[in-house]
């Protein structure tokens, strides 16, 4: 947004899953639930709008410092990754089956 200069109520990029942020509708919304929000960006809700990111290899002052945390092994929470890839193919007509099979 920042680099663009986009104000934090439109979408940088097309929401191919539009549910979500009917709960979350934008960046401004998301910053101020976000203190309250007891996982924080282990929240399911603020999963379903929001990416994280480590955007230095080197800097240190992060949550996983990719030096150090990738070094040792770093894994994602396959259960989000299935939660929001399974929202978005039932978005475009799959079922609960078939998305379970994947």
């Amino acid at each position: 947004r920042t680099l663009l200069s986009l104000p934090n109520d439109t979408a940088p990029l097309c929401r191919l899953l539009q549910s979500p942020f009917k709960k979350i509708p934008h960046m401004d919304y998301l910053l101020k639930l976000f203190p309250g929000l007891p996982l924080q960006d282990c929240d399911p809700d603020y999963q379903a709008v929001a990416i994280c990111a480590t955007v230095s290899l080197f800097g240190g002052n992060s949550e996983a410092p990719p030096l150090s945390t990738f070094a040792a092994g770093y894994c994602a929470n396959t259960g989000v990754l299935y939660r929001v890839l399974s929202s978005l193919l039932t978005e475009l007509g799959a079922s609960k089956d078939e998305c379970d099979e994947m």
